[in-house]
């Protein structure tokens, strides 16, 4: 049984180490709110990688079977051993970009917590390659957990508030996890120092 509040899960997923933890986390919390947990990777479309431009006509859903057939297996093979079998049971393989795939199965779902392992790009590299995680902060209407050596189970939830819309959605996230894992809920709230003027008090 579901616990009030609580939507299904996705978890974006690759071959990265990231992911595997990812999933750990993601599931976690599913288990523990009683509600399902997907794990979603995008491929890229046959059509658009190398050597494929000779395809005819008829051939590029083939070949589309093909490239996530071929990434099926790269991500269990990363993931085998490092998350719980049950997981890898629920990995949908599809074609398309990261960030567009993540948002479609996340709407289909009605999903309640998108979850990505955290990596460290650089600068240049976050240019050229892109983060899935700052394209989806930017374009999700779910919250969006990114990981980073998350320990489990969680102790402590720290929700950080300020006096916009978001402050009420975020508090309530906050509360729904803390209370899956019995963890302490700490809120807080910043003020910047008004700025020093010259002869005024």
């Amino acid at each position: 049984m579901s616990t009030p509040g609580w939507q299904p899960i996705v978890v974006g997923v690759d071959t990265s180490p990231a992911a595997a933890e990812a999933v750990r986390v993601g599931w976690a919390i599913a288990d523990r709110a009683g509600v399902a947990c997907r794990l979603v990777h995008a491929t890229p479309e046959a059509w658009s990688l190398p050597n494929t431009a000779y395809v005819s006509a008829g051939q590029p859903e083939m070949l589309n079977d093909a490239v996530r057939e071929a990434a099926r297996t790269s991500v269990q093979e990363t993931l085998t051993g490092e998350v719980p079998d049950a997981a890898l049971e629920a990995l949908d393989i599809r074609t398309g970009r990261g960030v567009t795939v993540l948002r479609d199965v996340a709407h289909e779902m009605q999903a309640g917590l998108v979850v990505l392992g955290g990596k460290h790009h650089t600068p240049l590299g976050r240019w050229v390659t892109g983060s899935t995680a700052h394209a989806l902060l930017r374009s999700l209407d779910v919250p969006l957990l990114v990981t980073a050596h998350t320990p489990l189970p969680i102790r402590r939830v720290l929700a950080a508030l300020d006096l916009s819309d978001a402050a009420g959605p975020t508090i309530r996230m906050a509360e729904r996890l803390a209370a899956v894992f019995g963890a302490k809920l700490h809120a807080f709230h910043t003020v910047e120092p008004l700025p020093i003027i010259p002869d005024t008090p």
